[in-house]
């Protein structure tokens, strides 16, 4: 990611950026940033249309940001997933 732009610029281009994840993260996907040292972690919700300009517009949701792994081992993707609600 560093070099390419700041990440929410490019969320704003691609929101499905960075890779899908599964399991309880199912419908989210994360990028590694950092030099690998840290995860941003985020969910698209269902898609609106923007009435000024007739564009379809997916709202994204960032659900965790973080270091890859805690002091005591854990990854970013073992604490429970957040509500985006």
């Amino acid at each position: 990611m560093e070099g390419n732009g700041g990440l929410f610029d490019q969320l704003e281009k691609s929101p499905d950026l960075g890779y899908a994840l599964d399991g309880e993260w199912e419908g989210c996907y994360a990028v590694h940033i950092g030099r690998d040292r840290f995860r941003v972690i985020w969910e698209l919700m269902p898609p609106i249309e923007d009435y000024d300009s007739g564009d379809e517009l997916i709202p994204v949701v960032i659900l965790r940001v973080g270091p890859k792994t805690d002091p005591w081992g854990r990854a970013i993707y073992d604490a429970p997933r957040p509500s985006s609600l």
